[in-house]
C-alpha cells in the first residue's frame, strides 16, 4: 500500500534526479561558465524587446543564464522527501493491535530515515508527496531557464553570432540532409 509505495516512489525520483538530471544540469552549467569566462571580454551588442541596445559582453549572455539557472535550482539545496509509514489510516493501527509492546512509530522513523528521507510522523492513508510536487515545480523552472537559453542560442544562430559546424556521420533531417540541426 502507500506505506511501501511512497518510499519506492522516493526512491526512484531520488535516482533519477540525483543519478541523471543534477548531473546533466550541472554539466549544462559548467559549459555555461566555460563559455562566460571564455567571452567575458567579447563585445556584443545588447538586445532588448528584440532590438538592438547597449552594448555587453558576449560571455555576459551565458554568465545571466548560468546565474539563473542556479537561483531556479538553490530551493533544492537542502531538500529532503518525506516518507510515511503509518497504516491504512496514519495510526499503525493493525501493528498496534497484534504487537501493542512493540514499538513501531520508533521502529518506522529509524526505517525511513535510514532510507534518507525525512519521517512523517502525523499523516493518513496517503503521504501528501508535497515535496516532490515543489521538487518537480523547481524543475520546472529550470527547464523554463534551459528553455530561454535553447531560444537565445538559436536566434544568435539566425543573426549570424554563432555558427554551426556539420559533422560528417549526421544529416541534418531525411528531406534536407544538408541542414545542421
Amino acid at each position: 500500500s502507500e506505506d511501501v509505495n511512497n518510499l519506492a516512489y522516493n526512491e526512484m525520483i531520488s535516482d533519477a534526479f540525483n543519478k541523471s538530471w543534477l548531473p546533466a544540469f550541472f554539466s549544462l552549467n559548467d559549459n555555461l561558465a566555460l563559455l562566460s569566462e571564455k567571452y567575458a571580454s567579447t563585445p556584443s551588442i545588447g538586445l532588448t524587446h528584440a532590438q538592438s541596445a547597449s552594448p555587453t559582453t558576449f560571455g555576459k549572455r551565458f554568465a545571466y543564464f548560468l546565474h539563473n539557472a542556479m537561483e531556479s535550482i538553490s530551493p533544492l539545496e537542502n531538500l529532503v522527501l518525506d516518507a510515511k509509514m503509518s497504516g491504512a489510516v496514519g495510526n499503525n493501527n493493525a501493528v498496534m493491535a497484534s504487537c501493542p509492546n512493540f514499538d513501531f512509530p520508533k521502529y518506522a522513523k529509524e526505517f525511513v530515515e535510514s532510507m534518507g528521507f525525512t519521517y512523517t510522523s502525523i499523516a493518513n492513508q496517503r503521504n501528501s508527496h508535497l515535496r516532490i510536487v515543489f521538487l518537480l515545480k523547481q524543475i520546472a523552472a529550470v527547464n523554463t531557464v534551459v528553455g530561454d537559453l535553447a531560444e537565445n542560442i538559436s536566434g544568435y544562430l539566425s543573426l549570424g553570432w554563432l555558427n554551426q559546424k556539420a559533422v560528417e556521420s549526421h544529416a541534418g533531417s531525411s528531406v534536407m540532409p544538408h541542414k545542421i540541426n
